[in-house]
């Protein structure tokens, strides 16, 4: 049947795929499970999505409709666009004024973060994702790559563009 998959026995140990072709197929071809779906859920006090539902309300649906329409999520490959849209929260910082005084803040559906927390995890796990991608990584991705951004053009000024001509 579809979205079935063997059963890991609990007494055997878990063995890590033998490359990361092997990993990737883990981590999108294996149907969630309940406990890796309750592993990664969404805390209740975070704020809803533009559909609606609330995190609380996600959490105390039957585990049963979790399962179904995270691994159909899973199956098409690509979201459908009622789950990809955001609504952007604009909250002002310590001491900011105008446009350049707030930071934004996209929230996207509960349903779709739910999904894409089971997608970190699973990368983590699989570690398919390289030291410089901060693809689901809690770091300042934005400080590091504005650093990269400087010493790239720090260089290009300094030793000129022929040594840079693979960015061109």
């Amino acid at each position: 049947p579809l979205l079935s998959a063997p059963s890991h026995d609990p007494g055997e140990p878990v063995v890590p795929p033998a490359t990361a072709r092997d990993s990737l197929r883990g981590v999108m071809c294996v149907p969630v499970l309940q406990d890796e779906a309750h592993k990664c859920r969404v805390k209740n006090s975070t704020s809803a999505g533009p559909n609606g539902i609330s995190a609380r309300c996600w959490n105390k649906a039957p585990k049963t409709v979790k399962l179904l329409v995270l691994n159909l999520l899973l199956l098409a490959g690509r979201p459908p666009k009622a789950l990809t849209r955001a609504r952007t929260v604009f909250i002002p910082k310590k001491g900011g004024s105008g446009p350049g005084g707030y930071r934004p803040i996209s929230v996207s559906s509960v349903v779709f973060r739910h999904f894409q927390k089971i997608l970190a995890s699973r990368f983590q796990v699989a570690g398919v994702i390289g030291d410089v991608q901060r693809v689901f990584q809690p770091a300042d991705g934005l400080a590091e790559n504005l650093t990269v951004h400087k010493n790239i053009n720090y260089s290009y000024v300094y030793f000129g563009r022929r040594k840079f001509q693979f960015l061109f």
